[in-house]
């Protein structure tokens, strides 16, 4: 018997085109996006392609996209970045249909001291506008409601929500998870501060979503912290400047150019060392010794503004 698959809303078949495109970075092309040699470097671009890509289809800007790992982490991301942003503000709303994503986090913050107001929906699903109206207050940190309702299919008046929000001076969160890529959507004239969306939703794989952030939002609404390509900087600009220590190894050669200039005139070498456990890559001199730190070294300053350009193994 044929299996007819009707479950879209809850995820999908990844396309073949998709599949197709993504192949390589899983078998050929795996290097880490983050990483300063070129093997990294190249995948970089394909992430900012995808980035680009995502920016489009929301009518946004692609500074404004910032990768994770699915809907709920984008929606804990959102939720999270607010309250941190606004301190001060004790305050969240959202209603009593949310993905569990939403409802949960809420939840927990209540046992936290925050107050959360969660509203109600009519017969068929649809909210009161003016409890919303009655709801909002000067101590409200964020509203976060869905786009669509991905059991009742009830699309929620986004716009019309965002308009009450910003009256009061809160964030507008919305888990558009059901909605993009069937909803036209344009970021640019919305209302919205934040968006969450997941690619399994829409014919992606399973273990990538997005959020949108508005530019400014909350007067600089605070980046969610993350690891790998959406990062402020590299891993190794992250690294906490210090690491513990242990002899140093050179195993390999490298050569090195400027960014952007001529590489005759600024070829250098260096060595590719094993520290302790790691394996790190430097220029001449950039392991120094720090004393109190056991041999600790300072890694990413002395390596600016050089970029690996080859390795020559002993």
């Amino acid at each position: 018997m044929k299996e007819i698959y009707v479950d879209n809303n809850a995820t999908t078949r990844v396309d073949d085109a998709v599949f197709a495109e993504m192949r390589p970075y899983f078998c050929e092309l795996y290097g880490n996006p983050s990483s300063m040699h070129f093997f990294g470097g190249q995948v970089q671009k394909k992430v900012d392609e995808a980035r680009n890509r995502v920016a489009a289809l929301l009518g946004a800007s692609p500074d404004e996209i910032i990768f994770t790992a699915c809907g709920t982490e984008s929606d804990n991301a959102a939720i999270r970045s607010a309250i941190e942003v606004f301190p001060e503000k004790r305050h969240i709303i959202t209603s009593r249909v949310e993905h569990p994503a939403v409802l949960t986090l809420c939840r927990n913050l209540a046992k936290r001291g925050y107050r959360v107001t969660e509203l109600n929906v009519d017969g068929a699903g649809r909210l009161d506008l003016q409890e919303l109206k009655a709801a909002v207050d000067e101590d409200t940190a964020i509203v976060s409601l869905m786009y669509a309702n991905n059991e009742t299919g009830v699309v929620f008046p986004i716009e019309e929500i965002g308009a009450i929000v910003k009256e009061k001076g809160a964030l507008f969160h919305t888990d558009a998870v059901q909605a993009v890529g069937k909803i036209p959507l344009d970021m640019a004239t919305s209302s919205i501060d934040m968006l969450s969306l997941s690619g399994h939703k829409l014919h992606a794989p399973k273990g990538i979503g997005a959020l949108y952030l508005r530019k400014g939002a909350g007067q600089g609404a605070a980046r969610p912290a993350g690891k790998g390509a959406d990062r402020p900087h590299s891993p190794c600009q992250d690294q906490r400047r210090w690491c513990r220590a242990a002899p140093q190894y050179p195993v390999a050669r490298l050569r090195v150019r400027r960014r952007g200039g001529d590489p005759a005139a600024f070829e250098r070498k260096g060595d590719l060392c094993l520290v302790g456990e790691c394996l790190h890559v430097g220029v001449a001199g950039a392991f120094p010794r720090a004393a109190g730190h056991g041999g600790a070294v300072h890694l990413r300053p002395r390596l600016d503004p050089f970029l690996p350009v080859a390795l020559q193994y002993r």
